[in-house]
């Protein structure tokens, strides 16, 4: 029986041997196998691109496609040129006086999808570090320049042309600039007017017509200006004879000026020599198609012509022994006070007889219309007696 089992224990053995070297070989070639496969996907892994996830930036070329204002268009921005690194724009501010246009060059700091933020390389008037950040809000651009602005951008149909236009500026004088200006104007017109003039058997008149005279002045005058003050001249060819009614800053010295300025306005007080004596008068510039041009004029009541003024709107009018007095005789600069809070001269007039000085009533004189008023003195009321022109 032994020697039947001992042979079977042998093949036994045998197969045993050979299915584990067999097991030992196939976890050989696994381990191999797993092994090559992880060097394989080591490889590839160090010799593929990492996948990066794109990220949507802020898209700035419409910028550059169009024009662009603030709400009520008094602020106007160009891209001139527009990319991730780099932005250059123009911005034009017409909202004060002189108008100015800033040109700016941009470098980015920073770019995502919400924001475009940078810093000025070059610029005009500005830091060279000043901060221009670009947003989006409620689909509008919003334009922050620091310590310049920041506004929604609104897209507008400006051309280069009126673009050009809208720079124009200005020109900002002095005192003296202006003085000179209406002066120069009105000794422009004395001789063009004066070329015209003629006198014939039937009175005085002009020898070319008014648009012919108009067309070769200078372009001082509005329009409404040359069509009632300059009309008029024209119609009273007599006004040449004695020119500083017409135009009293010609040729005629200076005493007194005194300039208020407000945006787009100069009111000018003169007093100048008249044939002796002085005049007052009132301008007023008024800036048409950025050009100051002269608006209007008007012949003050002077304080030594006052008292003559009330007495020729008085029942003494025709006495000869009638005369009126200042209550206040103000300076220019008074005068000027004066017709700016509208009012009056006060003036007293009396009768004198075998010399006595006997009182007759108060007036009040408006030195720019030259409206006459009685005064009653106890009720502190008046009324309207009418005009009287300083002769």
């Amino acid at each position: 029986m032994i020697k039947k089992l001992v042979p079977l224990m042998c093949v036994a053995f045998l197969l045993t041997a050979c299915t584990n070297e067999e097991q030992a070989e196939d976890k050989t070639t696994a381990i191999v196998l797993e092994t090559e496969a992880e060097e394989k996907e080591e490889q590839k892994s160090q010799t593929e691109e990492p996948v990066i996830e794109e990220v949507s930036l802020l898209d700035l070329q419409p910028l550059g496609e169009k024009k662009w204002s603030n709400t009520d268009e008094s602020i106007y921005v160009d891209f001139t040129q527009v990319s991730e690194s780099t932005i250059e724009f123009r911005v034009l501010k017409t909202d004060e006086t002189p108008v100015q246009e800033f040109i700016f060059l941009a470098t980015s700091q920073s770019h995502d999808s919400n924001e475009w933020a940078g810093t000025v390389t070059t610029t005009t008037e500005f830091p060279a570090d000043t901060q221009v950040t670009i947003t989006t809000q409620a689909d509008s651009y919003i334009l922050v320049v620091e310590d310049l602005l920041d506004m929604p951008l609104k897209e507008t149909s400006i051309t280069q042309e009126e673009w050009e236009e809208k720079k124009k500026t200005l020109k900002e004088m002095s005192d003296q600039e202006v003085i000179d200006f209406i002066a120069n104007a009105e000794s422009n017109s004395v001789q063009r007017f004066g070329e015209a003039f003629g006198e014939g058997a039937n009175g005085y008149f002009y020898e070319e017509d008014f648009e012919t005279i108009l067309n070769s002045l200078e372009n001082n005058y509005t329009d409404t200006y040359k069509s009632q003050t300059l009309r008029e001249i024209y119609d009273n060819p007599i006004y040449m004879l004695e020119t500083l009614y017409a135009f009293p800053m010609a040729d005629a010295p200076v005493l007194n000026a005194h300039v208020i300025r407000a945006p787009e306005h100069l009111t000018v007080f003169t007093e100048t020599d008249f044939y002796g004596s002085t005049a007052h008068t009132r301008y007023l510039l008024t800036a048409e198609n950025k050009e100051w041009k002269i608006s209007s004029r008007d012949f003050l009541i002077s304080p030594e012509n006052a008292p003559m003024a009330a007495l020729s709107m008085s029942d003494e009018a025709d006495d000869a022994d009638a005369y009126g007095e200042l209550v206040h005789h103000p300076d220019f600069y008074e005068l000027v006070n004066m017709v700016q809070s509208g009012e009056y001269y006060y003036i007293n007039t009396y009768l004198d007889y075998d010399d006595m000085q006997i009182f007759v009533a108060h007036y009040q004189v408006d030195p720019l219309t030259g409206m006459v008023y009685f005064y009653d003195r106890g009720n502190d009321s008046t009324y309207e007696l009418g005009i009287a022109l300083e002769e």
